[in-house]
């Protein structure tokens, strides 16, 4: 009998975070594996967490994928402060994370505007 190493539950959840991560960011695999500099079908195997990730490997990432190295290797978010404490904070971030890395700091300009005229309009 073949024994094959299947992938483990640790590297499975990376290459999911790593997946979502690519996803949030509008990047196909083709286009991650561009930045990497290795193939698509590499990038594919990091997701589906069959091949490792070397330390250079995860940096690279961390720094294409805007993420925080706590988060794509354990799944924690490393602030406190980063977490949600109410439902109506949850649902912010989840407006948030739904929008694109590259388009977030203009959509918090918005909202930013969108509080202000609020609070404003309120205040009578």
């Amino acid at each position: 009998m073949i024994k094959r190493n299947l992938p483990n539950p640790e590297s499975i959840a990376i290459g999911k975070r790593i997946a979502s991560a690519r996803q949030r960011n509008n990047l196909t695999q083709e286009e991650l594996a561009r930045h990497l500099q290795v193939t698509p079908a590499l990038i594919g195997q990091y997701e589906k967490g069959k091949s490792g990730l070397t330390a250079k490997r995860i940096y690279q990432l961390i720094k294409i994928l805007e993420v925080d190295m706590t988060y794509l290797l354990t799944g924690n978010e490393p602030n406190e402060e980063i977490k949600a404490h109410t439902e109506i904070e949850k649902n912010v971030l989840k407006l948030i994370r739904n929008v694109p890395v590259n388009k977030q700091k203009l959509f918090l300009e918005h909202i930013k505007q969108l509080a202000e005229t609020f609070n404003k309009l309120t205040e009578k």
